[in-house]
């Protein structure tokens, strides 16, 4: 998408940020950081936050730096000296303010996911198109230059062709995170789908990763035709923490994703891509591959903050980039995609008490499934689904669904019980 904009390419970009405090507080400092490092270089503009009581003192700073401070994003929009619009928001804002952005003219970068549903992802597609300004999502692994050589690899035949890949992590989560926003954990807020879980918030960097990597072309992501899906619930919560999901791909080839909140420590996420000549593992850290008898290991970026920052000012001018640009809402529909589907596969088995131990961690509550972490060790390598390993008693088989077709996300599944905040 070319930007509609005049301005010379040596000249810095015009940046707004939406919110100023939690993870709108870091990406302010990522800005004032690495902004005057890159090419072109990147002003921030203007700050919108309505609590100006809570953030009152990080406002007053931003003011000493000339920097401007509004209560919302009326007066930001308006600016013509901003060109782009940052939105670190919550999942369910992320489609109405990224469609206010776009109609104010402003090329937007969003955090991930892109949306709770894939209708919304369309709707900001199509706001977009209309718009004729960029939007990228906020995933930092997709802004890496080595995702753009690895893709670039994989295309020419670096595996052979990937017939297997299986991402998995253990990522302990506590209660109280679960209490830190009133759509953690949820289906929806209000009439906005949010379907926040594992997949879908703390890991979906990796899902969307892997889903990209297995595209078939540079700039696309694998197309899911069916899905096989297990959803489990420990926490108190809506929605799923524990999810055992295999996606066939088109052209073939199956993706398995085993993730899961409800444990004690903190493993992985490892990608772990097996094709006819080699392999790859990948973690957030770099990349191992082993293929026609070789080894090679290669690093992600050193600065990932600076990699987001420079690219996205890049494509807000429309400059070439050599190492390109995936982090679309084409290709970030394909995670939003595959999580819409596995709600709808299959409804959420709540963890029979039996099984869940609780435990405190650094003064706050956890909730562990007894034994997930050798479970999902041992699918992960065996290529397993949590049911067909045998060894969690409570398991169930998968549902499954064709998603082909897949334009509408309708809901969960239902059957599913829908867990209390209170219950104990």
């Amino acid at each position: 998408m070319t930007p509609r904009c005049d301005r010379l390419t040596n000249s810095s970009v015009g940046l707004a940020i939406v919110g100023a405090g939690g993870f709108a507080g870091v990406i302010t400092d990522l800005v004032l950081r690495t902004g005057g490092s890159c090419q072109p270089g990147v002003r921030l503009v203007a700050v919108a936050e309505p609590d100006t009581s809570t953030h009152a003192l990080r406002l007053a700073e931003l003011r000493q730096r000339g920097i401007v401070t509004l209560t919302n994003v009326d007066g930001l929009l308006a600016d013509p000296t901003i060109e782009a619009v940052w939105l670190p928001l919550p999942i369910p804002l992320h489609r109405s303010f990224t469609e206010r952005a776009l109609a104010a003219g402003k090329a937007v970068l969003v955090e991930k996911p892109a949306a709770g549903s894939v209708q919304d992802v369309d709707a900001m597609i199509a706001a977009r198109d209309r718009a004729g300004m960029p939007v990228a999502v906020g995933f930092q692994h997709m802004f890496d230059p080595l995702t753009t050589h690895l893709k670039q690899r994989l295309g020419g035949g670096l595996l052979g062709t990937v017939r297997h890949a299986v991402l998995h992590a253990c990522w302990s989560r506590s209660q109280e995170y679960y209490q830190r926003s009133p759509w953690a954990g949820r289906f929806k807020q209000n009439d906005d789908w949010v379907m926040d879980s594992p997949a879908n918030n703390a890991l979906a960097h990796f899902v969307n990763l892997a889903l990209f990597l297995l595209g078939p072309t540079l700039l696309s992501s694998a197309a899911v035709e069916r899905v096989e899906v297990e959803l489990y619930r420990a926490h108190a919560i809506e929605n799923f923490d524990t999810i055992s999901l295999r996606a066939h791909l088109a052209g073939g080839g199956t993706f398995l994703v085993l993730l899961t909140h409800a444990c004690r420590g903190m493993r992985g996420p490892i990608l772990r891509l097996e094709g006819t000549r080699g392999r790859l593992l990948y973690t957030g850290d770099g990349a191992d591959i082993e293929a026609g008898g070789t080894h090679e290991r290669l690093a992600a970026s050193a600065d990932p903050g600076l990699e987001v920052v420079g690219r996205f000012a890049r494509m807000v001018r429309g400059l070439p980039d050599e190492t390109r640009l995936g982090s679309t809402l084409e290709t970030a529909r394909a995670q939003v995609l595959l999580v819409n589907a596995a709600s709808e596969a299959t409804p959420i088995i709540p963890v029979p008490a039996a099984h869940i131990e609780r435990f405190e961690n650094q003064g706050e509550n956890g909730v562990a499934i007894t034994g997930i972490e050798s479970a999902i060790a041992h699918c992960a390598e065996t290529g397993r689904m949590l049911h067909e390993s045998g060894l969690l008693p409570f398991t169930r088989p998968a549902g499954c669904l064709d998603v082909r077709e897949y334009r509408q996300f309708a809901g969960p599944k239902p059957g599913t019980i829908i867990a209390s905040r209170d219950t104990a």
